[in-house]
């Protein structure tokens, strides 16, 4: 097997770990909120946990690697990301979990079209199959029929969020090639921190949260894993992966997510979550089909 190839092999591994991890991310981003912690707080302290333990682990890497310049990269990246989470919150403040979530899964569809109209990148027809067949994943998964789709102020602020978190996959792999990428992950994660603190201070600072062990466990699992080790990995995978594949990929943290819930005992099982697991993997496996067996893309 070639390098190259075992390369996008591992760097494609590595998101699916991501997709497990941002799984679980919702059960203890609820965890937490049952704490008492406010959203502001839950930014702050995950980015600022993220930034020191990657300050921390490499130091060295980062100080040797940097080049003048590069924190505009980290500096855009990071504030994608902020306003992906922060509108996201806003939106899910005036809308329905269902919706929100559902919505939020368009960045999956945006991500090949971002390319195409921002950077003259046109994908193959297959990768805008598979983006839609993923988000048609995520609706089955997200929104139950019985209770209907309305489009609110909610639902508008949570599609914008959709919007940032393409924007920063697409970023992420633009400078993903230039920049090291302990670099861009550091400089990204103190950007988010810096907005977060902002938004915090300016806000309710509440402090209650932090105290009890469930709201610091919690904190301690989004900023360390669901943070650190997630952009990370993402940050080094969108170096072999195209941002368009990345985008699909990542997408299947509605199935995990779905998938930890009813482990624990927050959602029962039903027929959509197997409906809605199967065409999230296909479209994971399609585009690496046509790929490996050499198939023309019938859309082509």
């Amino acid at each position: 097997m070639k390098k190259e190839k075992k390369q996008e092999y591992l760097a494609i591994g590595s998101l699916f770990v991501v997709t497990i991890v941002w799984g679980w991310g919702f059960i203890f981003s609820n965890m937490a909120l049952e704490a008492g912690l406010r959203p502001a707080s839950i930014m702050f302290t995950r980015f600022t946990l993220a930034a020191l333990l990657m300050w921390i682990a490499f130091r060295k890497t980062i100080r040797a690697n940097y080049r003048k310049g590069q924190w505009k990269s980290g500096f855009l990246t990071g504030g994608f990301l902020f306003l992906g989470f922060f509108i996201q919150i806003l939106g899910l403040e005036r809308s329905t979990p269902s919706n929100n979530a559902f919505i939020t899964g368009a960045y999956v569809v945006m991500v090949p079209f971002i390319l195409w109209i921002a950077l003259k990148k046109k994908p193959k027809p297959v990768m805008f199959f598979s983006s839609f067949l993923s988000l048609g994943g995520v609706a089955v998964l997200s929104v139950n029929p019985s209770g209907g789709i309305s489009m609110n102020l909610g639902d508008l602020l949570t599609l914008v969020s959709a919007l940032f978190f393409a924007l920063q996959i697409v970023s992420t792999g633009v400078f993903a090639s230039s920049v090291h990428h302990l670099v861009l992950v550091f400089t990204q994660f103190t950007t988010a921190a810096l907005l977060s603190l902002a938004v915090f201070l300016l806000g309710d600072r509440d402090f209650s949260g932090f105290t009890g062990l469930q709201g610091a466990g919690s904190l301690v699992f989004l900023g360390t894993f669901s943070t650190f080790l997630c952009y990370f990995l993402q940050t080094y995978a969108q170096r072999f992966v195209s941002s368009s594949k990345a985008g699909i990929i990542l997408g299947l943290e509605a199935l995990f997510g779905t998938i930890f819930s009813v482990i624990m005992g927050y959602d029962q099982p039903n027929p959509r979550m197997v409906l809605g697991g199967i065409m999230m993997l296909t479209s994971i496996i399609l585009p690496e089909f046509f790929a490996e067996t050499g198939v023309r893309d019938p859309a082509a």
